[in-house]
């Protein structure tokens, strides 16, 4: 065994025993349990930042110490703003997103905090009026305004605190853009009716560690609570009265006290039920109406009495169904009026007895008034679609004049499915009709025509020789504007339209088309171009001093492919160069070298010669042979 050194080396290792005991009771304490049974009414109502219709709250709400309030955000580190959209700033940090408040209110507000450069609270609040040995559950909702997969960046990470101690720690908050709801439960003593709520940033400022936080609530958590039977009760006006039986898990709570509360409102206001404290109520209530019902629990009566103290059940809704009901209705001649087993055609009070869905009986007075054919006029706008392959037709319907208004028009297809717009149409027939408030109505056939369709010809496949131009007329059913070409350069546009062009290919390709006519419907047609890239070229092998027209190396054939002459050399027959024809000239029908205006004298005889030619497609063509000349 080891032995300490001295009494101060034991001092400090029991020190040390002690903060590692400490940092086993914090830890445990951070894992936090959310509340798994019923909760009260949000005792922190001001937890949303409330809400106006500006989108920065011009006044410092004071809520943030150490933080600076500003009005024109982006806020910059130590800095935050109460917003209701952040899409809505002029301006923003590219490295942020933009949430909005995190609730179905537009103009709901939240809060965004730049974290500071060091950690410290960032919102703090006082509750009061609280009831010892009550469980609480302590909620907010938090995002990273960080974009998702930005990496590199500083992670937010909040700590929640109850009177300056930590209760619960979020750890790192992803920067994932959605909202993460972060809460805990914990137990006032015997003696707390007050607390502090704060929030503290534990990361560092800098690049990242922004955060927006919203819905922050304070609730009582009690046990499980519910009212059976769960489902909606339906009850007749002369039916039995309903019991419902309040549920409390007895497992989460020994001791409680309940008290039966009633809402005229669909649970908009509530009102109590002095003296009902068992557990099952009885609706006794025989006036037709909705009636909601729940039930409080707490763990004292004074708790009970108090809104901060106690929990809430689930709501139960109890519909009692009236035994009368009376009713009008008009509707057109010709028409006819359903109610049960009766049809009713002409104008008349009847009364019928009916039973419900629900098994009431129940007696309906009808009054029904059949009215002529009333004045229904309208105008029709229609346009078939602009090309044959769009669906940009519509037909617009209005109604001028309707006697008996407002009018309902109802568009169909052919197959008689009701569309939900009179735009984008393809051609084809279609069916409206347009209907009063009686039910007199008046129905017809549109017909949105076909458009013709626009077609375009460039011709056949081609096959041309290396270096020939090849002209292209196209040919269109309707007037053309434009023609864009595509597949080879240097195509020259012989008119405005570009519907004539010329074009001399360098090797085999398609040659594609598309255009355009006055609507900006669209034709496109191609055709295949074989280019031939072995040229043909002849010559005269025999030079005569006495011929004007044979004096020197004359090469004809298909000229156009030659791009550059790059050598003519002349050897004798002994292999020496005797000329190197740089000289030569070169018009439409052939490239020439004047042999015999040289400044060489030529001994009669055979002379072999090498040329050497760039082709426009970039090869190198090479031709040899001999040549006898004569003086």
């Amino acid at each position: 065994m080891k032995k300490f050194g001295s009494s101060a080396t034991f001092i400090a290792t029991l020190t040390r025993l002690s903060l590692v005991l400490t940092l086993c009771l914090v830890m445990q304490d951070l894992i936090a349990q959310s509340c798994e049974g019923s909760i009260g009414e949000n005792i922190f109502t001001d937890g949303d930042f409330g809400r106006g219709s500006s989108n920065i709250l011009q006044s410092d709400p004071g809520i943030a110490p150490g933080y600076t309030y500003t009005t024109n955000p982006p806020p910059n580190d130590g800095f935050y703003t109460i917003t209701n959209d952040m899409s809505k700033w002029t301006n923003i940090f590219n490295v942020w997103h933009t949430p909005k408040d995190n609730s179905s209110d537009a103009q709901g507000y939240m809060m965004v905090v730049n974290a500071s450069f060091s950690t410290g609270v960032f919102y703090r609040q006082k509750i009061t009026g609280l009831c010892e040995n009550t469980r609480y559950v302590f909620s907010a909702d938090v995002i990273n305004v960080d974009r998702a997969s930005l990496s590199g960046r500083i992670l937010p990470n909040v700590s929640f605190l109850i009177n300056n101690v930590v209760k619960y720690a979020t750890g790192n908050i992803i920067n994932d853009e959605k909202w993460h709801t972060y809460d805990f439960v914990f137990t006032t003593d015997s003696t707390q009716t007050e607390l502090e709520l704060s929030l503290v940033n534990n990361a560092p400022g800098g690049l990242g560690n922004d955060l927006a936080i919203d819905n922050i609530s304070f609730r009582a958590c009690g046990p499980v609570l519910n009212i059976f039977p769960e489902e909606t009760a339906n009850i007749c006006e002369d039916g039995n009265p309903i019991a419902i039986q309040a549920f409390i898990n007895k497992k989460d709570s020994s001791n409680f006290f309940l008290l039966w509360q009633v809402s005229f409102d669909e649970g908009k206001t509530w009102a109590d039920l002095p003296g009902e404290n068992k557990d099952q109520y009885l609706h006794q209530i025989k006036t037709p109406g909705t009636y909601h019902y729940r039930f409080l629990t707490a763990g004292t009566l004074s708790g009970l009495a108090n809104p901060k103290c106690r929990v809430v059940s689930p709501e139960k809704i109890i519909k009692v169904l009236p035994k009368r009901y009376n009713h009008r209705d008009t509707i057109c001649i010709g028409s006819s009026y359903q109610q049960g087993i009766n049809t009713y055609t002409s104008s008349g009070t009847y009364i019928d007895s009916l039973r419900s869905v629900y098994g009431c009986d129940s007696i309906v007075t009808l009054d029904l008034v059949v009215v002529n054919d009333g004045v229904i006029d309208f105008t029709i706008d229609k346009a078939s679609p602009s090309c044959s392959y769009l669906k940009d037709g519509f037909v617009n319907i209005s109604i001028n004049n309707i006697r008996y208004g407002p009018g309902i028009i109802t568009f169909f297809d052919s197959l008689g499915q009701v569309l939900s717009s009179t735009a984008e149409l393809e051609s084809g027939r279609y069916r409206y009709r347009i209907e009063d408030r009686h039910g007199c109505f008046l129905t017809d056939e549109i017909i949105l025509d076909p458009t013709p369709e626009f077609t375009l010809d460039i011709g056949n496949d081609v096959t041309v020789n290396l270096g020939e131009m090849l002209e292209i007329t196209t040919g269109a059913n309707q007037p053309v504007v434009d023609v864009n070409w595509h597949g080879y350069e240097d195509i020259d546009c012989r008119n405005s339209a570009c519907s004539v062009i010329e074009l001399i290919p360098f090797q085999s390709g398609w040659l594609l088309a598309k255009a355009s006519n006055d609507n900006g419907c669209t034709a496109t047609d191609s055709l295949l171009v074989t280019v031939n890239e072995n040229p043909e070229f002849y010559y005269s092998n025999i030079s005569l001093r006495s011929s004007f027209e044979n004096d020197g190396f004359v090469l004809k054939g298909n000229l156009g492919a030659i791009n550059e002459v790059m050598d003519f050399l002349v050897y004798d027959r002994w292999g020496n160069l005797v000329y190197t024809g740089e000289d030569f000239q070169k018009d439409q029908n052939s490239i020439s070298w004047p042999l015999m205006d040289s400044a060489k004298k030529w001994s009669d005889g055979v002379y072999t010669f090498l040329l050497q030619m760039r082709l426009i497609n970039q090869k190198i063509y090479t031709l040899s042979g001999d040549i006898t000349i004569m003086n």
